[in-house]
C-alpha cells in the first residue's frame, strides 16, 4: 500500500470508528469491497437506498414541473435527457429547488489541492464528463454523497448505501477525483489512480 492509500484508509477508519488490519486492508481493491468490509465491522448488512429514492423522487417532481413533455424519469435514464449540467442557470435553479449543492458534482475539477487551486475551482466552471452516458442513478448518488452531512448520521450508519456515500465523499475530498468517476466496481488503483 502506498502513502495515498494508507492516508485514505486512515480517513475511512476514523470516519467509521473502526480499525481494519493491514492484511485485510490490502485486499480491498474496489469501492464495493471496501463498503462490504466496513459493513461487516459496523454490522450493517442492509443495502437500503431510501436516500437515493428520496432525492430521485424530488428530482422527478422537479423535472415534471418544468412542463416539458419528457419521458418518465428512471434511474437507468441518462441525465442529459432531462437536465444540462453544463448550463449554470439550470444548475443553480436545480440547487434551489432541491435545496442541495449540485454545482460541485457537475465538474470533475479536483476538489483537493492547493488553496489557490481550490479558490480557482470555485469560480471556474469546468465539465469534461460525457453527460450522454451518465445515468440518473449516478447523478443522484453524486448529489447524495456531495451533500453527505444532510443525509447520513455518521454515528448511526444503518445501510451499505450510506457507507458507499461516505466512501465516495471521502475519496473525492482526499484524492481529488470527481464524484462521477466513482462507482462500486471501480478499482482504487487502476481506475482512481490511488497508489
Amino acid at each position: 500500500m502506498g502513502l495515498d492509500s494508507v492516508e485514505l484508509l486512515m480517513e475511512f477508519e476514523e470516519y467509521f470508528s473502526i480499525s481494519i488490519p493491514g492484511q485485510e486492508a490490502s485486499s480491498l481493491s474496489t469501492i464495493q469491497l471496501l463498503v462490504d468490509c466496513v459493513g461487516r465491522y459496523l454490522n450493517v448488512e442492509w443495502d437500503d437506498k431510501r436516500i437515493q429514492l428520496q432525492v430521485f423522487s424530488e428530482l422527478s417532481r422537479i423535472f415534471q414541473d418544468t412542463g416539458n413533455e419528457l419521458e418518465e424519469l428512471r434511474l437507468t435514464s441518462y441525465i442529459s435527457c432531462y437536465f444540462d449540467p453544463n448550463d449554470q442557470v439550470q444548475t443553480k435553479l436545480l440547487e434551489q429547488q432541491l435545496n442541495l449543492n449540485v454545482k460541485g458534482i457537475c465538474s470533475n475539477a479536483p476538489q483537493s489541492g492547493s488553496f489557490l487551486a481550490k479558490v480557482k475551482n470555485m469560480f471556474v466552471w469546468r465539465s469534461s464528463y460525457d453527460w450522454n452516458i451518465v445515468s440518473v442513478a449516478g447523478f443522484v448518488d453524486a448529489i447524495c454523497a456531495h451533500n453527505l452531512d444532510k443525509f447520513v448520521d455518521r454515528g448511526n450508519i444503518s445501510s451499505k448505501y450510506e457507507i458507499y456515500l461516505a466512501v465516495m465523499k471521502m475519496t473525492v475530498d482526499k484524492v481529488g477525483v470527481g464524484y462521477l468517476d466513482i462507482s462500486p466496481d471501480k478499482s482504487f488503483t487502476s481506475d482512481l489512480g490511488i497508489d
